[in-house]
């Protein structure tokens, strides 16, 4: 990837190629396929060098499950946005909770369930653009960690997350209904955290 200083960068379970590597074991449990592959990544999103955090790594994992996805022809026999999500949470330490991958595998407003189950698959849902309803992205300069973001939470303080879960319910039901004023009138309601 010349777009994340690594050329000829050989693959490894840690360090910046961990999400490549982590695909292909996961897509060689699923469907074995024989040959050797060489990957290349010419994306990346930055601004003034800050990493803008818009799912580069989901990115790169999803787009390595769709080419073996493609490449081994088993559509419907394997739960390739899951392969991915698995392998994304291997790489990213077992931490994450998928929506990136399936929302970058998926594409387009995503309904997202994680799996309770050890092994289980994600219920994704892909949901319909509301008419009337427009939108762009913006950059404020300065890139956030979610990480620390998290690290400021107060533990065992479980309210803001409620508060987050019930303002998110009450969105998808008003995306689910299809009505552009509902759903700016439900994220104007929604408490900054």
């Amino acid at each position: 990837s010349e777009a994340l200083g690594l050329v000829h960068e050989p693959l490894a379970s840690a360090g910046p190629t961990r999400f490549i590597h982590a695909a292909l074991e996961a897509c060689r449990l699923a469907v074995p396929l024989d040959g050797a592959w060489h990957i290349r990544v010419t994306g990346g999103i930055h601004i003034d060098g800050q990493k803008v955090g818009l799912g580069g790594s989901a990115s790169v994992v999803s787009g390595v499950v769709a080419c073996w996805k493609q490449r081994c022809d088993q559509e419907g026999s394997v739960p390739w946005t899951q392969v991915a999500i698995d392998a994304h949470f291997k790489a990213s330490g077992s931490r994450g909770s998928g929506y990136d991958v399936a929302t970058t595998s998926t594409g387009g407003v995503v309904l997202y369930r994680p799996s309770t189950e050890e092994g289980g698959v994600a219920q994704i849902t892909r949901l319909q653009w509301p008419d009337g309803l427009h939108w762009t992205a913006g950059f404020c300069g300065q890139g956030v960690s979610t990480r620390v973001l998290l690290a400021k939470a107060k533990p065992g303080d479980r309210a803001p997350l409620v508060a987050m879960r019930e303002g998110v319910f009450r969105l998808v039901e008003a995306w689910t209904e299809g009505i552009a004023s509902n759903i700016l009138e439900r994220l104007r309601s929604l408490d900054p955290l």
